[in-house]
């Protein structure tokens, strides 16, 4: 039990990757708070956990807008009495030709994954302070750490997500407080094979790019995170994960997997 007693809160996590973040924490002891804009998926997510025998409570809470998320740490501090670890989560896309991106749609995107991560960070360190330990981890992508066409404003969110957790990881350890940052590669989560359905991405083609020859699982970036969360990583700061399958170290160019008339 890697996460026995601590309290874990997950935005953006009825679904997807937040939502397999929450169940494998809670899997190794961890209490849950579960919060997303999604009121019905996040108490769905939430009833499941606890018919598992899982501790979970569901808040309701909107990154971009402040006074939500003091409520959220607040409450989750009222219900189970501390705060061990944030998971920034909770973000959006806005992908697209860089003529045709509007400029409300890049300050919302902007917004959200950055802002949200400032936000929620903001608050929940006033109570890691005083307890003198926390741990956070942000959510960031590969398309963070390496540029692709038409990822304009989501690129750039998650890059800077990536520097402000090493900023981060600098300002806060003096607390004991470690930041840290996973950075997903392609994983099969819902949105995924949505895209897969529509023809926006081809699953085959991508897979043979892939030095490990698949995409990744969401339990594949859960279990990065347990692994960040508990103590295993107690001297992990300031770092940024990439669970990729190998993308990046192959620059996605599929040389690492030759066809069978190159072996």
């Amino acid at each position: 039990m890697l996460l026995e007693n601590k309290v874990v809160i997950i935005t953006g996590s009825s679904r997807g990757l937040g939502m397999a973040m929450a169940w494998g924490m809670a899997k190794e002891g961890a209490k849950i708070i579960i919060s997303d804009i999604n009121s019905e998926r996040g108490l769905a997510t939430t009833e499941e956990l606890k018919k598992s025998g899982y501790l979970a409570e569901f808040i309701y809470c909107n990154v971009f807008i402040k006074k939500e998320v003091e409520f959220l740490i607040q409450e989750s501090l009222r219900i189970f009495s501390r705060i061990d670890v944030l998971i920034n989560n909770a973000g959006l896309a806005k992908i697209g030709p860089i003529e045709t991106i509007k400029e409300e749609d890049w300050d919302l995107c902007i917004g959200v994954d950055i802002k949200g991560v400032f936000l929620c960070t903001q608050e929940a360190v006033k109570i890691m302070k005083k307890q003198n330990s926390g741990c956070i981890i942000n959510i960031s992508s590969i398309h963070g750490l390496q540029g692709m066409p038409e990822r304009g404003p989501y690129s750039v969110s998650k890059a800077g997500i990536v520097n402000l957790t090493s900023t981060l990881a600098a300002e806060l350890g003096r607390w004991n407080i470690r930041v840290n940052c996973i950075a997903p590669g392609f994983t099969g989560t819902l949105g995924f094979y949505e895209m897969v359905a529509n023809g926006t991405v081809k699953l085959e083609e991508l897979e043979s790019r892939l030095p490990l020859g698949r995409i990744g699982l969401p339990e594949d970036i859960a279990d990065a995170a347990v692994f960040l969360a508990s103590d295993k990583s107690k001297y992990i700061t300031g770092v940024t994960i990439p669970v990729d399958g190998g993308w990046l170290a192959d620059g996605g160019r599929g040389m690492a997997r030759p066809s069978d008339n190159q072996i």
